[in-house]
């Protein structure tokens, strides 16, 4: 029984110290509810990792403040970045580059960061 009690503390602990270990700016921003969370524990604190929780909390709130303020602008911005998605997307088929790849990459994760907005603010 002892040994069952170590072994899910272990296995809680390393799942929760890889769980933190995911927490860039960009899985924050495309998780609203973790940056929520994350914010809420931050408040107090003065970490590198709360730094960036704090910088991703600033630009998601803007992003929803787009979203509230122009609701049809957001809309034609989320058209406009799938369309660069696919132009992106083709150079990187066409010219296979780092260059390229970085750059369908980032774009990839600015349209996801759009997606979380709308899923945050769609009725379920």
């Amino acid at each position: 029984m002892k040994f069952i009690k170590q072994s899910v503390v272990i296995l809680f602990l390393s799942l929760s110290l890889s769980c933190h270990a995911e927490l860039s700016y960009d899985y924050l921003m495309e998780h609203p509810k973790v940056l929520s969370d994350q914010y809420k524990q931050c408040e107090t604190e003065a970490t590198t990792a709360c730094d960036t929780v704090r910088r991703a909390a600033y630009d998601f709130d803007a992003l929803i403040q787009t979203q509230n303020q122009d609701p049809e602008g957001f809309g034609r911005e989320v058209m406009d970045e799938q369309t660069q998605l696919v132009a992106l997307k083709k150079a990187y088929e066409t010219e296979k580059t780092s260059t390229t790849k970085q750059a369908y990459e980032d774009q990839r994760a600015k349209l996801r960061q759009l997606y979380a907005v709308i899923a945050l603010r769609t009725p379920e």
